[in-house]
């Protein structure tokens, strides 16, 4: 795990300067898109502590993970996935952006929807 948070890292660092050079500009209506994509995301990921925290209880589905991870892990994961989610969706054509954060609020939604199914809460 800690191979690849210095790969996402070294990533970030070597694209954020060339962001608004390389990207297409952001409607109003995806800006708000993403605003709430970045808000279910903080909600998968207080859901996702919580299964940190109940390993006999609950078992993580997310492979990049392993069924029953640390907090820490849990929080390095998402302190690196929201950005790169975000820099993905910036450098995605304009056109195409709606598709992709479509695909990233259905995965969402399924995944918290299945998560309070469960009966997990948000906990930080």
């Amino acid at each position: 795990m800690k191979k690849y948070i210095l790969i996402i890292m070294l990533f970030l660092i070597s694209t954020i300067p060339g962001a608004g050079i390389c990207a297409d500009p952001w409607t109003p209506a995806q800006k708000y898109a993403q605003a709430g994509i970045t808000a279910m995301q903080i909600i998968d990921w207080g859901q996702t502590r919580n299964i940190a925290s109940h390993p006999e209880s609950f078992r993580e589905s997310n492979p990049i993970m392993g069924n029953h991870p640390s907090k820490g892990s849990v929080d390095a994961y998402f302190l690196l996935s929201i950005p790169v989610h975000i820099l993905a969706t910036h450098f995605t054509p304009s056109k195409y952006r709606k598709y992709i954060q479509a695909i990233q609020i259905g995965s969402s939604g399924y995944c918290i929807t299945e998560n309070f199914r469960i009966g997990l809460g948000v906990k930080f």
